[in-house]
């Protein structure tokens, strides 16, 4: 061992020996503080002598770490060999040639990989990056298009949808199931794939989940309390858990989302907003890892987000700030290619479709999903059987059959539960000349079919674009310019003004803006 480094490295295993007894004797978590330093500092254009010279002076003295292993690799070409004979006397010392590598060795080597690191940066095409890990487990995966948005059967047969309905709530004989989960989620679940109507949030991500697994696929969860659901709603598990974490479970989501693209890896914020505690990972990895490093992942975040008057807190998953981060252009058609998808699906079938089609289309993009609280539970919010049954695929805009469309003079574009209150009041009002259009996927910005259902409304006058978050807030900023550039449509906007909040914190406040935002919709 070379003389530099042999203190340091028996300080280490001393540490760390000490650790590891204290963790093995009183069953506690220990943190091994392992102080490093940076030998150019901030970066290789740094100088950091000016505020800490005797430090960096001793720092610039030593060589690298590489460097002091190479050296060790050398000297220990020659080493001392001892000889002895029966009675364990030595009888001589020899030097014995060969050992660990040579300095020529050495040399070639180092200059074997620069070269291939040159090479390989010489042949990138930095207009067109060409993925280079699609082999091995990513063989049979492609690139995604960059002019087109594929559509992917994603239904499943009727017998497999209730094979795996009625698993996911299958219980082993000697388990007694709480009261009221027998009642109000195993039994109503059973009489929802018996009746195939009526399927709730939660039924159809377990129906999506179970096919895929039938299918070879894995499934990973994780996040804060996942096994029950934040609002009690999956019950993947007959027992509660709460795992509060996000940078560090998120980390290793998208770590797992890279090593295979066989699993759906799938991380659950609490509540949308707790993403925040994990902003470094979205940031650095999941936005801009592939453009980066050209590595896929399929990696989904479910962000529960609605205005339900709870608060600045727990409100909004900040929709405008993963839009921000999208690299989908204003003034042109998107395609499969884009950095992430951004989606606000209003239905169970379109949540089931979106799982699914992160397995079974041909390449992995991050999935980002404003993901419900109240229609989890919304009578009005529910699918079929028949609406996830082969044929079916996610739509991308929902438009409107409940209107004849000769008569439409205003048209309405909104985007996730806004959708209910929408229509719940339209029907309040007896309003027949206004049509509602759900915008399901924003991140591709699904132009064509926005087009296709704008064109049915001739004799429309007005569009507004209405959503419950404030105007800085949501998809307005978004969707506007591409409305105005791609479609060649101005929107009116319709929603709360500019906050620097995402919510009013009193009730009341939220009860009067939510009516006013109604109002000013169908006046």
């Amino acid at each position: 061992m070379h003389n530099e480094l042999l203190p340091f490295l028996q300080d280490v295993i001393r540490a760390t020996a000490l650790a590891m007894d204290y963790r093995h004797k009183f069953r506690k978590d220990v943190f091994l503080d392992l102080i490093c330093f940076r030998k150019h500092g901030h970066n290789e254009l740094d100088d950091p002598m000016f505020t800490q010279p005797i430090m960096y002076k001793a720092i610039s003295s030593r060589r690298s770490i590489p460097d002091l292993y190479a050296a060790q690799l050398v000297r220990r070409k020659e080493r001392k060999m001892y000889r002895y004979d029966d009675t364990l006397t030595v009888l001589t010392v020899a030097r014995q040639s060969g050992g660990v590598c040579d300095k020529s060795v050495l040399d070639t080597t180092v200059q074997e990989w620069t070269s291939q690191l040159a090479d390989n940066l010489a042949q990138v095409d930095t207009a067109v990056p060409k993925a280079f890990h699609l082999q091995g487990k990513w063989s049979g995966l492609s690139q995604a298009s960059d002019d087109k948005v594929t559509v992917w059967d994603t239904g499943v047969d009727l017998d497999t949808l209730k094979f795996v309905g009625a698993k996911s709530v299958e219980v082993p004989e000697d388990f007694k199931s709480h009261p009221t989960i027998q009642k109000t989620h195993i039994d109503r679940r059973r009489q929802r794939i018996e009746q195939g109507t009526d399927m709730d949030w939660a039924t159809a991500e377990a129906l999506a989940m179970g096919s895929l697994m039938l299918q070879g696929y894995h499934v990973h969860i994780s996040g804060q309390d996942v096994g029950r659901g934040t609002f009690s709603q999956r019950h993947a598990m007959f027992v509660a858990n709460s795992i509060l974490s996000e940078e560090a479970v998120l980390g290793f989501v998208y770590g797992l989302s890279l090593e295979t693209p066989r699993i759906l890896p799938i991380w659950e914020a609490q509540f949308g907003d707790f993403f925040n505690g994990a902003q470094i990972i979205i940031d650095t990895y999941i936005s801009s890892g592939e453009l980066k490093w050209l590595l896929q992942s399929g990696l989904v975040m479910l962000l529960p987000h609605g205005m339900d008057g709870a608060g600045p807190e727990h409100s909004s998953c900040r929709i405008e700030r993963f839009l921000q981060m999208c690299d989908s252009r204003e003034d042109a058609v998107d395609g499969d290619n884009v950095n992430m998808q951004v989606v606000h699906p209003t239905t169970p079938a379109q949540y089931f479709h979106l799982l699914r089609r992160q397995m079974l289309r041909n390449f992995r993009k991050p999935l980002i999903v404003a993901s419900p609280k109240l229609i989890l539970r919304l009578p009005a919010a529910v699918s079929s059987l028949a609406d996830m049954m082969p044929g079916t695929h996610f739509l991308p805009v929902i438009g409107d059959s409940t209107v004849s469309a000769g008569s439409v003079k205003k048209v309405v574009l909104c985007s996730g539960k806004h959708f209910y209150a929408l229509d719940k009041e339209r029907q309040q009002r007896g309003i027949t000349d206004t049509a509602i259009i759900r915008l399901e996927s924003l991140c591709p910005f699904p132009a064509a079919e926005l087009n296709s259902e704008l064109d049915k409304y001739s004799g429309a006058k007005e569009f507004i674009w209405s959503q419950e978050e404030h105007r800085n807030m949501g998809a307005w900023n978004f969707v506007a310019p591409r409305f105005a550039n791609i479609l060649g449509r101005q929107l009116t906007y319709v929603g709360r003004g500019v906050l620097g909040a995402p919510a009013t914190g009193i009730g009341e406040v939220h009860k009067i803006e939510s009516q006013q935002l109604l109002d000013d919709t169908f006046r």
